[in-house]
C-alpha cells in the first residue's frame, strides 16, 4: 500500500506518504550560482489567491495558529495531489513555531503526522497520531491514519484494531472507508476472496461515486493479487472515473495495462494526470516498451528529480528509486540494493514484487528469500508475485 495514493478520497490524514521524498530541516546551499538545483514546475497554487491572503496574514502575525495550519493543509493537500515532496517543506516550515513545542497542539500533532509519515519516520507519525488519538478519542481520521501506518508495517493486528471502530461509524461514507480499511488488511493475510465479497457488498448501488475512489481501488488491488486483471482494471477504471486526477489509481491502472503488454494505452492514460513523477516513471517505461526514444528525456528528468533531492538532503522514496534503476536505468544490482534497503521500512505486495524482480534481475535469486518467507507467515495470496517467487527459485 505504497502512499496510498488512492486514499486522495479519505481524510487528509491517510495519502500522505505516497511524496517521493523526504524533507530536510536543514537547507542545502549550493557551491556555485550555476549548480542545478531543482527545475520548477509551475505551481498548482498560482491560482489561488487565498493561498496569498494566507501567507500575508502569516507574515504579518507568525503565531497565528489557525492561519498557520490552514496554509500547512492546503500545502500538504497540493503535494498529495502533486505527488511533489517539496511542499512537506512548506507545510513543516509554517508550523515550525509549534513543532518542537513538549506539546503542539493537537492540529498541528494531526499535521505533523501527515508529514512524518511521508518521510518514512512511521515511529514519529505513530506518536503524533497516539497524542491526537488521546485528545480526540475515536477520531476517525487519526484512527484511518494509524491503520495506514500499521498496514504499511506489516502489523496487521494492530492495524485491523484501527479500523475496526471506524467500520462501525453511523455514517455511511465513514463506515464505508472503514471497512475498505479492514478489507485491505484482511487481503493480505489469507482472506483475499472473503474481504473482496465483503467490501463489494459494502459499496452496494448506492455509494456515491466520490465515495468509492479508496474502495474500488482496494477491490482492484485485491483482484490483481487473486489473478482476476479484467476485473482489477474494471475497479481502477471506476476509481479514475470517480477522480481522474487520482495518482495512485492510475498508476496502478498504468501497471496493469505494462504488465499486459499494453504500453501503447499508456500515454493517452497518463495524459490528463498530475505531471506526478510515479506517472512520468510509468510513462517512460511505456514509451520505451514501444522503442519511442522520449523515454530518455523523460528518465533525464526522473535522475535529475533524485539527484536534486540528495543534493537537497531529502531522501528520493525508495521504491520509486528502485524502480527507476531496474526499468530505465538498466541497473539491477543498484535496484536490489534500494529494494532491499526499501523492504526494511515498508512490506507491501508492491514492495515485495519489485524486491523479487530486481533479486532476479541481478541474478541474486536469495534475494528474494525474505519475500518467500513473509508470504509463508502471512498468508498472502498474490498469484503475480507467486509466480516471481517461483522463477526466483528456479534460477
Amino acid at each position: 500500500m505504497i502512499g496510498r495514493l488512492a486514499r486522495a478520497s479519505l481524510p487528509a490524514f491517510v495519502g500522505a506518504a505516497w511524496f517521493l521524498g523526504l524533507a530536510s530541516a536543514n537547507p542545502y546551499v549550493p557551491a556555485s550560482p550555476d549548480d542545478v538545483v531543482e527545475r520548477l514546475q509551475p505551481s498548482p497554487l498560482r491560482a489561488r489567491t487565498g493561498v496569498t491572503a494566507l501567507r500575508a496574514r502569516l507574515a504579518s502575525v507568525p503565531g497565528d495558529l489557525e492561519t498557520a495550519t490552514s496554509l500547512a493543509r492546503i500545502y500538504l493537500d497540493a503535494g498529495r495531489r502533486q505527488a511533489d515532496e517539496r511542499y512537506l517543506g512548506r507545510a513543516k516550515a509554517v508550523l515550525l513555531p509549534w513543532w518542537d513545542a513538549p506539546s503542539p497542539p493537537v492540529a498541528v500533532l494531526a499535521l505533523s503526522a501527515r508529514i512524518r509519515e511521508a518521510q518514512h519516520d512511521f515511529d514519529g507519525a505513530l506518536g503524533d497520531l497516539g497524542s491526537v488519538l488521546a485528545a480526540r478519542p475515536g477520531d476517525p481520521n487519526a484512527l484511518l491514519a494509524r491503520a495506514n501506518l500499521l498496514e504499511l508495517t506489516g502489523r496487521y493486528d494492530e492495524a485491523e484494531a484501527s479500523c475496526a471502530p471506524v467500520a462501525r461509524d453511523a455514517r455511511d461514507a465513514t463506515r464505508l472507508v472503514g471497512t475498505a480499511c479492514l478489507a485491505s488488511i484482511n487481503s493480505l493475510r489469507g482472506s483475499a476472496e472473503g474481504s473482496y465479497r465483503l467490501l463489494q457488498s459494502a459499496i452496494g448501488a448506492s455509494a456515491p461515486p466520490a465515495d468509492q475512489v479508496f474502495p474500488q481501488t482496494v477491490l482492484g488491488e485485491i483482484a490483481l493479487r487473486l489473478g482476476q486483471n479484467g476485473t482489477a482494471e474494471a475497479h481502477f477504471r471506476r476509481a479514475r472515473g470517480a477522480d481522474p486526477a487520482n495518482v495512485y489509481a492510475t498508476g496502478l491502472l498504468a501497471d496493469l495495462l505494462l504488465t499486459e503488454g499494453r504500453a501503447g494505452e499508456v500515454p493517452a492514460l497518463v495524459a490528463l494526470s498530475p505531471p506526478a513523477d510515479p506517472l512520468v516513471m510509468r510513462l517512460a517505461i511505456a514509451l520505451r516498451t514501444e522503442g519511442d526514444q522520449g523515454w530518455r528525456a523523460l528518465a533525464e528528468r526522473l535522475a535529475e528529480r533524485f539527484e536534486a533531492a540528495r543534493a537537497r538532503g531529502d531522501r528520493p522514496h525508495l521504491q520509486s528509486e528502485a524502480r527507476f534503476w531496474l526499468d530505465l536505468a538498466d541497473n539491477p544490482a543498484k535496484a536490489l540494493a534500494l529494494a532491499e534497503e526499501n523492504w526494511r521500512v515498508q512490506r507491501t505486495p508492491v514492495d515485495a514484487r519489485l524486491l523479487v524482480r530486481a533479486a532476479i534481475a541481478a541474478d541474486v535469486p536469495a534475494a528474494a528469500t525474505p519475500v518467500a518467507n513473509w508470504m509463508r507467515s502471512t498468508g498472502l495470496e498474490d498469484k503475480p508475485l507467486a509466480q516471481l517467487v517461483d522463477r526466483a527459485r528456479a534460477s
